[in-house]
């Protein structure tokens, strides 16, 4: 009979334990994507302004793991260290977020937006950065970041707006308290 209890008294636990996880949070769901979202940059030319600005004073630095501190770096580094893993944590925590009906279409479309901002900061910032490094007029530089914008930052903004659609009703709907500023998001 003890025997009995005691499990008993176990499955219980395990299953409140197990039913706590698996509740959505719309705080946390708000903070995870949206807050979150604020990383990804609206337009990909003051990254790459700042990129040339610093390099042309000689001060272009990223962060070297077996100095265990920021040293003087080509642009190529620099991105590599700045910005290629800047949503990796961000991604993992949207995967990791506890999803019911409602907030299912937010969660896939707030994980679109980040993988999409991820690739583009893996796979084509460094062909801009590189562009730098080489001494690319900054006509041709300007050209490229412009033709960037044009596509894959307008594909950004439209997950971008779908994303903030789909979640600020749902904040709303749930009482997470937030604030725009300058603009629609």
């Amino acid at each position: 009979m003890k025997k009995t209890v005691r499990y008993l008294l176990l499955f219980l636990c395990i299953t409140s334990v197990s039913c706590l996880k698996l509740e959505t949070n719309p705080e946390k769901i708000f903070t995870t994507i949206g807050l979150n979202g604020n990383k990804i940059p609206s337009n990909f030319k003051r990254a790459f302004d700042e990129i040339r600005g610093q390099k042309k004073i000689g001060n272009l630095k990223a962060y070297s793991e077996t100095e265990k501190k920021y040293v003087a770096a080509t642009a190529q580094e620099c991105i590599a260290s700045n910005y290629q893993n800047i949503f990796e944590e961000d991604i993992k925590k949207i995967k990791a977020l506890s999803a019911d009906e409602e907030s299912q279409p937010i969660i896939d479309n707030g994980l679109a937006m980040f993988q999409y901002a991820d690739e583009i900061y893996k796979n084509e910032y460094p062909i801009i950065a590189k562009m730098i490094d080489e001494g690319i007029p900054d006509e041709e530089i300007d050209a490229a970041i412009a033709q960037l914008e044009a596509t894959k930052g307008a594909e950004l903004e439209r997950l971008r707006i779908r994303t903030m659609d789909l979640l600020l009703p749902y904040a709303d709907k749930n009482g997470v308290e937030y604030e725009t500023i300058n603009g629609r998001f």
